[in-house]
């Protein structure tokens, strides 16, 4: 279980390049499913995703970033609305003790923006591979860390 804000936003920059494909609420906790496979497969070659369970969230709420750039920003609090479409995961940061995550939306045309700024509080996470077995913070970073080795030395 993750309880540092740093160490929470930090595991949305560690997802770069994934994406937010599901989100569901439960009473105490939600369930946010992330597909990235080039971290996935270093645990099972079989893998594309992991799931994050979300204890306690609070004041989820996506900042949009308009497609066009003369409209103003939204404040979205609908959860469905919000999830409503695959979001790209860019990175995390922490805001005003909450974590910001850079989020784009490229999939949904109808849709009036092209991302945001989603934005929560919570007072720790638990992460998850595909077959639920539970990852330290650190064990992410460990799998990240081993991606770009070897990355590196492809090159």
């Amino acid at each position: 279980m993750t309880t540092d804000i740093k160490e929470i936003s930090d595991i949305f920059s560690i997802f770069h390049d994934g994406g937010i494909t599901r989100y569901e609420e439960h009473p105490e906790f939600s369930l946010m499913y992330i597909d990235c496979m080039y971290l996935a497969e270093l645990i099972n070659k079989d893998f594309t995703s992991f799931v994050l369970k979300i204890h306690n969230p609070k004041d989820i709420q996506l900042k949009t970033w308009p497609q066009d750039k003369k409209d103003e920003a939204k404040i979205i609090k609908d959860i469905n609305i919000i999830f409503q479409t695959e979001l790209d995961i860019y990175r995390g940061e922490v805001v005003d003790n909450k974590c910001l995550v850079c989020v784009g939306q490229n999939f949904d045309n109808s849709l009036d923006y092209a991302g945001g700024d989603l934005t929560f509080s919570s007072l720790s996470i638990d992460i998850f591979d595909q077959n639920r077995n539970i990852l330290s913070y650190h064990d992410l970073v460990a799998v990240c860390k081993k991606y770009w080795d070897d990355f590196e030395s492809r090159e």
